[in-house]
Parts: structure tokens; sequence; C-alpha cells
């Protein structure tokens, strides 16, 4: 499973002529780098006025 494995595997396997991993993992990825950015400028604005 990727999400036990280094980003730079992940990036490797990506680059290569395998089917796998494809688009659905990397939008994967992406979806949740998005969510913890969220999370940490929620975390930046708690407590402000």
């Amino acid at each position: 499973m990727y999400l036990d494995q280094p980003l730079r595997s992940f990036l490797e396997d990506t680059a290569s002529k395998t089917p796998t991993p494809g688009g659905g993992s990397v939008a994967a990825l992406v979806g949740s780098l998005g969510a913890a950015l969220l999370c940490m400028v929620g975390n930046f604005t708690l407590g402000k006025p």
C-alpha cells in the first residue's frame, strides 16, 4: 500500500512504465495534500478574532 512507502518511491512508480499507480492514485494524493493544507489554515486561524 502506498501509505506505507516513502514519497520518493511513489513518485518513481508513477514515472515508470507500469500501469499503476495511475491518475486515481495521483489525484488522491493531491486531494489529501489540499485537505491537509486546509487543516493547517484552520489551525492557524483558531482562536483569532
